[in-house]
């Protein structure tokens, strides 16, 4: 063992051995330069595998900003120019009721902008920041990211439920099982059903032997089951009734797989949408 760390050691160029002739049929010499050798081509092999992967990750983050920047930039654009135009006609207003109600109508692409900011910073933070595990009270953290978005207009219209309400701990990353449950939980709340007279969303979690699992179960809209094969798709709408730029739950797929987990859908038109979390 000792022997061949010490060969390890000299393929990686932390020792160095003089040059010392070997003689005809040397075998225990000629063994230790085949074995350094190997190990140096292996070496070799590993960091050439290592340089591989790193680019094609760059690349695909390369790509993911370049069709980012591009989408946002038409996101961030258009509420500012709703807002410019509804400040215009607020300035030429003099009635009382006229100019409280433009200001009322500046909330709409202020929430648009303020949707797509949010977005690209949980983006940006995704790829660049270190994954940090640590443990989790799970049903302490849905409770938590629950009412963080209780400002949201249909916070009151809708039914909240953790079932159970015991414990789990989860061991992973808080931040971004934070940021995957806001995705999803939010999402619930955009594509709530106003025609129903009760909405509820009830969230579900469990352990099995290899992952936590976390199922969200809403009666909300619901999605065309000919769309759910590209719900997960970068700025792909659902529905003519989302705000923001199509960005959630491809948001919420990236972050689980940015820590090895998982996230499938399945909904139907009309009757709601059932969301399941592998962590």
């Amino acid at each position: 063992k000792k022997e061949i760390e010490f060969a390890r050691a000299i393929a990686k160029g932390k020792y160095t051995i003089p040059f010392i002739p070997l003689s005809q049929g040397d075998e225990l010499g000629n063994a230790l330069v085949n074995m350094r050798n190997s190990l140096m081509e292996l070496e070799i092999k590993k960091e050439q595998k290592y340089y591989r992967i790193r680019q094609e990750e760059l690349a695909k983050v390369n790509h993911q900003l370049e069709r980012y920047l591009y989408a946002t930039s038409h996101d961030m654009r258009a509420p500012l120019t709703t807002l410019l135009g509804l400040i215009g006609l607020t300035k030429k207003e003099n009635d009382t009721d006229n100019i409280r109600s433009l200001a009322n109508m500046m909330e709409i692409p202020i929430q648009k902008l303020d949707c797509v900011l949010k977005q690209v910073s949980i983006f940006s933070k995704n790829i660049n920041e270190q994954i940090w595990i640590e443990p989790i009270f799970i049903t302490d953290l849905i409770s938590q990211v629950w009412q963080d978005l209780k400002d949201h207009k249909n916070f009151s219209k809708i039914n909240f439920e953790i079932e159970p309400q015991t414990e789990i701990t989860l061991y992973s990353d808080p931040v971004r099982v934070s940021n995957e449950l806001k995705q999803v939980l939010k999402n619930a709340l955009d594509y709530l059903d106003n025609s129903k007279t009760q909405s509820f969303l009830k969230v579900q979690k469990h352990l099995n032997k290899d992952y936590m699992i976390i199922e969200c179960k809403d009666n909300g809209l619901g999605v065309d089951k000919n769309y759910i094969d590209r719900i997960f798709s970068m700025f792909f709408r659902a529905s003519e009734k989302s705000i923001g730029p199509g960005l959630g739950l491809y948001l919420a797929k990236e972050i689980l797989t940015k820590i090895n987990s998982f996230i499938y859908l399945d909904s139907e038109l009309g009757f709601g949408t059932i969301v399941r979390i592998e962590i």
